[in-house]
């Protein structure tokens, strides 16, 4: 399993920074109009938009790398909030923007998996 690259500095993200944290969950609603929740999973799952700007040509190429390879596969993240490690994660979207020397941007949506 891969791991998703880290910055030339070292760092995991640039702030801002989104996570967010669902939970899958099933509803039945009865014949008297009462519902039920309950939890599928039994634990939530996390979510990351990690936007990363003013990146170079070397950086910029090694993200292009890592999501040729990770491709749909699952690969290791640390959440840059918690420094928590290893969170098993799937690409759930990708953006790249070529606007120059040393400031490319972009975006990658990391979506936990069980």
């Amino acid at each position: 399993m891969t791991n998703f690259p880290v910055l030339k500095s070292g760092a995991r993200a640039q702030y801002p920074m989104a996570r967010t944290i669902r939970f899958s969950t099933q509803t039945v609603e009865f014949l008297d109009g009462s519902r039920q929740r309950y939890s599928l999973q039994g634990r939530y799952m996390r979510n990351w938009v990690i936007r990363l700007d003013l990146l170079d040509d070397r950086e910029l190429d090694q993200f292009g790398v890592f999501y040729r390879e990770a491709g749909n596969e699952p690969f290791t993240y640390t959440d840059p909030a918690t420094g928590e490690t290893p969170i098993k994660c799937i690409i759930w979207g990708w953006e790249i923007c070529y606007s120059g020397e040393r400031s490319g941007q972009s975006t990658f949506n990391i979506l936990e998996v069980l």
